[in-house]
């Protein structure tokens, strides 16, 4: 498959090279391996002289592109891995969870101190808000599942009961 992409920036998450970059035709932010990637080249689009000839194109400015920072420093660029945990792209969101206090580990592992507490729900259970994509969440959140529960947005706790009950029924004998 080849794609024409337009680079910005190259991250290191877990101990791989991610491109954040816009492939066309689209205006969103975009991520991928770069040692998955071959065939690299600067040669970009066909030329309409003569529908053949592949000639470079300007990439796209920031301010286009859909979930690109228009700012980029380390504080910025941590941020935006947090929020796109396991390199997950789209639009992130406040998301609450319920958290057995014993696990603020864990948390931090993930999230560094880019959470807000909110309150002790009982002597076990803390209330905690983080910013994140929510497919990425969903991912985490059935990882960390004895430790952590969805509280909010009501639609991510769907898709995560969702899936517990296809799981329930791929796994019951």
């Amino acid at each position: 498959i080849v794609y024409i992409a337009s680079p910005y920036h190259v991250i290191l998450y877990n101990g791989k090279y991610y491109l954040i970059c816009c492939v066309e035709p689209y205006d969103n932010v975009s991520f991928y391996r770069i040692d998955l990637m071959s065939n690299i080249t600067d040669q970009t689009k066909v030329s309409s002289l003569d529908n053949q000839t592949l000639i470079s194109e300007r990439r796209k400015p920031k301010r286009q592109i859909i979930g690109l920072p228009l700012e980029w420093n380390d504080e910025v660029a941590s941020d935006f891995q947090t929020e796109h945990l396991y390199m997950y792209y789209g639009e992130p969101c406040m998301i609450r969870l319920k958290l057995d206090k014993n696990r603020y580990t864990l948390l931090h592992d993930y999230f560094g101190n880019r959470y807000k507490f909110i309150n002790h729900i009982d002597e076990q259970w803390d209330e905690v808000e983080v910013k994140c994509v929510p497919k990425a969440m969903e991912a985490w959140a059935m990882q960390c599942a004895d430790y952590v529960e969805v509280l909010s947005p009501d639609d991510l706790r769907k898709s995560i009961f969702e899936k517990c009950m296809r799981l329930m029924s791929r796994y019951k004998s």
